[in-house]
């Protein structure tokens, strides 16, 4: 009996090691596949590392200063960081009671040639908006991979704005598109949107008559 009950307890055990062994598998395995999908997933998205923003450079505590009635631009321009850039959609946002465009919308934006000169849409004008989508076009080997100037925008100043200046932005559907993994070191997916800020440009707009000189 003694015998027996001894091969009893060690099968016993046994099986307690062998059910423990299948329960760790049935756990271990899911989160292992899991972490495995999540480090795939990381890797598979593309860093967002573009940066839009105008020139002259601004600042609310350093606005441009503009006179009533005075026509000027503003030079749209993109750092891409470590992103290739093939086109990008924007919105650029104003207030219209301060600023206006051209009445046909054809001087609102005009693309640098060197940069992303194929115009897919627009621009189009809307009172407060400039919508627009440039790309490299059918060269895909022209993809904006250092900091460039994208085109120019053209706002004429109808109203003052006193001590707090205006400000043009970029509106929430803009977006930069990867030209997707074309070296080594880039993670990039194609048709992914790479924007990671759009900066504003300030802007403030006094009588001429009034300004110091």
């Amino acid at each position: 009996r003694s015998i027996f009950s001894f091969l009893s307890m060690v099968l016993t055990r046994k099986r307690l090691l062998l059910i423990g062994f299948i329960l760790i598998l049935l756990i271990g395995i899911p989160a292992t596949l899991f972490v495995i999908q999540q480090q795939t997933d990381t890797r598979s998205r593309a860093e967002k590392a573009t940066n839009l923003y105008y020139q002259p450079e601004s600042s609310q505590s350093a606005p441009l200063e503009k006179e009533l009635d005075e026509t000027f631009t503003l030079d749209v321009f993109a750092n891409p960081g470590s992103n290739l850039i093939s086109a990008i959609r924007f919105e650029i946002e104003y207030d219209p009671e301060i600023l206006e465009v051209d009445g046909d919308c054809s001087a609102a934006f005009v693309p640098d040639p060197q940069a992303l000169p194929t115009v897919m849409f627009g621009p189009v004008c809307t009172p407060g908006k400039i919508a627009a989508t440039v790309t490299v076009g059918g060269d895909p080997t022209k993809v904006v991979s250092t900091t460039a100037k994208i085109g120019t925008v053209t706002f004429t100043a109808i109203s003052e704005t006193g001590d707090t200046p205006t400000k043009v932005s970029y509106g929430v559907d803009t977006l930069v598109t990867s030209a997707g993994n074309q070296d080594a070191g880039s993670i990039d997916q194609y048709g992914e949107n790479v924007l990671a800020a759009a900066d504003p440009a300030f802007i403030q707009i006094g009588a001429g008559d009034n300004k110091d000189i």
